[in-house]
């Protein structure tokens, strides 16, 4: 006899799988001033550098590519930094701001929301390089750029045309 298939065999479970895909990138903002990482104080600065200087550690990141059941979001990303011999990821806390904290790329994440994961999506069409990061954790909120300080943090924003939120990734060596 025959057994039945039982009514979530063959469906997807809410969860990310790492697609082993790293893009090696430097992040700007709308003034195009690099993302600059400082794991040791848990935090992010966009920050005016010369060309040589924003190709330091601190500013070169990974755009890790995670698998996902729901596309319609954008394209499920997290980000890592390494600085010295230890691997940072980014992740959003409760108060809403952006740290790091020391750990490898993960394989997969369960569930539907996650404090390292981001939707990518492109900001302007017709601009391949130029996107917003929507936070899974906090529905509404995207990573962004502080005005007066610089500080990366995420910002709620129903326009979608926020400058605050524009990011343009550059890919690097």
């Amino acid at each position: 006899m025959q057994r039945m298939p039982g009514p979530t065999e063959g469906l997807d479970s809410d969860a990310w799988r790492c697609s082993n895909k790293s893009i090696p990138c430097i992040i700007l903002n709308y003034f195009n001033h690099t993302l600059e990482a400082s794991p040791e104080n848990r935090s992010a600065q966009f920050q005016d550098l010369t060309a040589k200087k924003s190709q330091q550690d601190r500013c070169k990141f990974k755009l890790h590519l995670y698998k996902d059941t729901n596309y319609a979001s954008g394209i499920a990303v997290s980000f890592t930094v390494q600085v010295g011999s230890k691997i940072y990821h980014m992740y959003c806390t409760k108060d809403k701001s952006v740290e790091f904290r020391e750990g490898e790329p993960l394989k997969s994440i369960p569930g539907n929301t996650s404090d390292i994961i981001f939707y990518q999506q492109v900001f302007a069409v017709g601009k391949c390089d130029i996107f917003r990061f929507r936070s899974s954790l906090f529905n509404g909120c995207y990573l962004a750029c502080e005005r007066g300080s610089n500080r990366l943090y995420l910002k709620e924003a129903a326009d979608e045309v926020d400058e605050a939120c524009k990011l343009k990734v550059v890919e690097c060596p």
